[in-house]
């Protein structure tokens, strides 16, 4: 893989994690709060969805998960957990946070959900790139000059 492409598909997900990162390393965040009672789970989960959707379209981009959906999925939960649970665990050194599993599965849900928006879109992208060259295909058929 060429170094700009690597750089297109891998620098997203890298740069989103660092802003979570620095995001759980302030003490008392104060984030745009709506005031229902699971709203931080809410906040984590749409965090690491974005996270998963990243990850995702990173490895897609690698022939070997590209042909393997099971192995893209199975790599893109795996990151993007392992980076949910690092960074809980992060936070037990920051002043005023503290780890929370149930913060660590809203993480996880989050993964799971960005990862299978994404491979949905993706599907849905290839099923209309195909029906449209199949319509190329039959226009072409039919062209007589």
């Amino acid at each position: 893989m060429r170094k700009s492409r690597l750089l297109f598909y891998y620098l997203p997900p890298v740069l989103w994690a660092a802003v979570i990162f620095v995001a759980s390393s302030l003490s008392n965040i104060q984030v745009l709060e709506v005031g229902f009672s699971f709203e931080d789970k809410v906040k984590h989960g749409l965090v690491y969805a974005i996270l998963g959707a990243l990850i995702a379209r990173a490895l897609a981009h690698q022939e070997k998960f590209a042909l393997n959906r099971r192995l893209l999925w199975g790599m893109s939960l795996l990151l993007g957990v392992l980076y949910g649970i690092s960074d809980e665990f992060h936070q037990r050194f920051v002043p005023g946070r503290s780890p929370e599993v149930a913060d660590a599965l809203a993480d996880a849900l989050g993964v799971w959900l960005g990862t299978w928006l994404y491979l949905a879109g993706a599907r849905c992208q290839n099923f209309f790139l195909r029906l449209k060259l199949k319509m190329l295909a039959r226009k072409g058929a039919n062209f007589r000059p």
